[in-house]
């Protein structure tokens, strides 16, 4: 039961935000069939372009159950990109140079280093408070203090051995959050 779960979690670690359930869809049938306790269809991003981390603020802050078809996702390019929606544009990492990175080369290769989706896989993307979320996610997103997110890690490594290994590299977060758990199976911070 995903509510008695995110209470919880809410009651042991004193959340400020929505813990937020993410749910890929490698299908628009199996998208547009996904409805809410009352039966309608989960709320949509209407007309225009947003971002992933817009869609994920929006059930972590605002308590929203939205999603978007990956055309809709597209305002990030880097976002999009790492969800598999689209490919970046020849020469995208460029522009970062003198921001971020000292060079073309050191550009390219972080951005292609970044934890990507496959191309195309995907269509969709729902995000909802793990509370309200209608159907089992893929993931779930708890953000929190650094006593709080120890208290994660304790939580998984309780009766396994071992340490937890993430990566970042400070930009598409997006990616450090959804796509790298995803594709390892394991938590990420």
């Amino acid at each position: 039961d995903r509510k008695s779960i995110s209470n919880r979690y809410n009651k042991v670690l004193r959340l400020t935000s929505y813990p937020v359930a993410v749910k890929m869809f490698e299908h628009l049938e199996e998208f547009q069939e996904v409805k809410d306790k009352k039966g309608r269809p989960v709320g949509r991003i209407g007309e225009g372009k947003f971002t992933v981390c817009q869609l994920l603020a929006q059930a972590r802050y605002l308590g929203k159950t939205i999603a978007g078809i990956a055309e809709s996702l597209s305002m990030c390019m880097p976002g999009a990109a790492a969800m598999g929606f689209q490919e970046l544009p020849e020469g995208f990492a460029d522009g970062h140079v003198g921001a971020y990175y000292t060079d073309e080369e050191i550009a390219r290769k972080n951005m292609a280093a970044i934890p990507k989706l496959e191309m195309g896989k995907y269509v969709a993307m729902l995000a909802s408070p793990l509370e309200r979320m209608p159907i089992d996610p893929d993931i779930v997103l708890f953000f929190g203090n650094t006593a709080q997110i120890y208290r994660f890690i304790h939580g998984y490594l309780y009766n396994r051995v071992g340490r937890l290994e993430f990566s970042s590299s400070g930009l598409v977060g997006c990616s450090d959050l959804i796509v790298a758990p995803l594709q390892s199976g394991r938590p990420g911070i």
